[in-house]
């Protein structure tokens, strides 16, 4: 009988959804990069994603969005060809848009994705619940409640992560975000409150954030602060950028960020954020304070192509995070450059980079780590579809 019922709740929804016409985007990217790591062992991979969107109009208070992913799928990983369904294709929005007109709100349930200001935070998809309200042409509120966990569903081990965000934009986008975190089986609540602003003055630009957290583990207490900046001057034959960060990571203020700092081997960079060679497992891991800054350089060169190019600095600190400066340890220096170019407008294109990493030597308790002095190289290329 569950087979038969297995059988017969898709071809149920195929004959629900036929009378259904959908709206179809998506992107398809094949990146091929090559680099040495931490170990500083030679290595290199190729991978694929694939995005597609479906949004339906059932009625013009009521709509569908569906999103399915192959993500990150490296060509023959376990020595075999196509995708393994079940670990690597994935359904990562699935979510009702119910608009109420009587109080300028629309409401979204389902699997959902969200994203703060500067992707510090949050970044990320969540199962839950987004209540966006306008109060008038200038203000605008959401309310968003994401189930993190669910372990037992007959027990209260759950996760749950309660945001709201509140902004105006009269004259200047001026917000903030209200994060609170509530694991009752790990005996832990955190609560963030981050206000931003976003200032554009003809070609300047600059959007800047502060945090404070607080987290309650067990009884005991933690802080951490941090200061973000994204600073960009537009002038048409050459732009500029400069991305500055200093976080404190004491308290797990950071729930699922993706932040892009500009950097490949110290950082999530803008053509490939999946070389990982020491943003997670050396930076974010072995301090309680890590900061970044990096300048930015993009030059046009024709309509359909233009050369990009980085120099930042990455420092990882055992430190006193009421001073932000008492601290025991270091970081590295990258420079990276590449070509951004348009194959076809608004269907393909390829971006090719190279960045070289010099890693400080680092003393960690007194002692140098095996990190120290590192030469990093990554290079790779980018060929996307949007669709």
């Amino acid at each position: 009988m569950k087979k038969l019922l297995f059988i017969l709740i898709p071809l149920l929804l195929a004959v629900g959804l036929s009378a259904v016409s959908f709206d179809i985007t998506g992107e398809y990217q094949v990146r091929a990069a090559m680099y040495n790591d931490a170990s500083l062992d030679d290595d290199g991979h190729l991978d694929n994603r694939l995005r597609i969107g479906l949004d339906s109009e059932f009625h013009r208070d009521l709509k569908l969005r569906l999103t399915t992913e192959a993500s990150d799928t490296q060509w023959s990983k376990g020595r075999r060809g196509g995708i393994e369904i079940g670990k690597y294709i994935r359904l990562t929005e699935a979510y009702l848009d119910f608009q109420i007109p009587a109080i300028y709100a629309t409401l979204r349930a389902g699997q959902l994705s969200w994203k703060d200001r500067m992707s510090i935070i949050f970044d990320a998809y969540f199962p839950g619940a987004m209540l966006s309200n306008s109060f008038g042409d200038s203000f605008h509120t959401e309310l968003i409640w994401m189930k993190l966990i669910e372990n037992t569903a007959e027990v209260r081990d759950d996760g749950d992560v309660f945001v709201l965000h509140a902004v105006t934009d009269k004259y200047m986008p001026i917000g903030a975000y209200l994060f609170y975190g509530n694991y009752p089986e790990l005996d832990i609540q955190n609560i963030t409150f981050m206000p931003y602003i976003s200032i554009e003055k003809g070609a300047l630009s600059l959007d800047a954030a502060y945090y404070e957290s607080k987290q309650t583990e067990k009884g005991t207490d933690a802080h951490s602060r941090g200061f973000a900046t994204k600073t960009n001057l537009d002038l048409n034959a050459v732009k500029l950028g400069v991305d500055f960060l200093i976080a404190g990571l004491d308290s797990h203020t950071f729930i699922s960020p993706w932040y892009q700092n500009g950097l490949y081997v110290y950082g999530n960079g803008k053509y490939h954020d999946g070389l990982n060679l020491y943003w997670d497992n050396h930076i974010k891991e072995d301090a309680n304070l890590m900061a970044s800054i990096v300048a930015k350089l993009n030059v046009p060169l024709s309509q359909n192509l233009s050369f990009f190019a980085a120099i930042g600095q990455i420092s990882v600190m055992s430190a006193d995070i009421n001073t932000f400066w008492d601290f025991d340890g270091a970081g590295g220096t990258e420079v990276n450059a590449g070509f951004d170019g348009t194959i076809i407008p608004d269907l393909l294109s390829l971006q090719v980079y190279g960045a070289y990493g010099m890693y400080d030597k680092i003393k960690k308790y007194g002692v140098e780590v095996p990190e120290s002095g590192n030469k990093n190289y990554a290079v790779g290329s980018t060929l996307q579809i949007t669709f």
